[in-house]
């Protein structure tokens, strides 16, 4: 099935709609759909401290919070990024606590995150397999902590294997058995 294209009226050119994709990908689970994980980083783990006297005139606690959590994801990504990473898998938010003194309007937050940096490619929908019966049927991916069998993270299901895999039930790669889909 041909990819659709774009036509821009003002070159009068048309060009193939790209997906988009953020620069780093954070995600809870431990793998990214349609994309296989290259290389795996290492784990990031941010502590971060943040304190404000002017919490009533910046919009409250509520967006004191709300923009601490938000910058705090963008220097995880930012940290991803720098040690050339796409993406984070099982990303946690471990522990988060807020102190406030409404009278003086002050508020002070701990924070806790982390995850696993990782450097993955993407597999373009042209390129997976096609069943005629059931459709297009995505690969299985793997996650670090998956596949380490010391890791103290355990996974029994993924949501997307292939049809070989599918068809004996069980989930290999390389011809190491990793267990059986549920």
């Amino acid at each position: 099935m041909p990819r659709p294209r774009l036509y821009h009226p003002l070159t009068g050119k048309s060009r193939i709609k790209a997906t988009y994709r953020p620069a780093v990908e954070m995600t809870s689970m431990s793998y990214l759909p349609n994309a296989q994980i290259e290389q795996y980083l290492g784990n990031v783990n941010l502590f971060l401290i943040r304190e404000s006297h002017t919490v009533r005139e910046n919009g409250g606690l509520n967006m004191f919070m709300q923009a601490f959590v938000a910058e705090a994801q963008a220097m995880l990504r930012a940290h991803v990024s720098a040690i050339g990473g796409n993406a984070l898998v099982s990303y946690k938010l471990n522990e988060i606590v807020l102190f406030d003194n409404p009278h003086k309007h002050q508020g002070q937050c701990l924070l806790n995150i982390s995850g696993d940096a990782v450097k993955v490619c993407y597999e373009e929908d042209q390129l997976l397999d096609i069943n005629p019966i059931r459709g297009i049927t995505r690969k299985r991916t793997m996650s670090f902590s998956e596949a380490n069998t010391c890791s103290p993270t355990h996974f029994s299901r993924q949501r997307s294997i292939s049809v070989s895999e599918a068809s004996t039930g069980t989930l290999t790669c390389d011809g190491v058995y990793y267990g059986t889909e549920i």
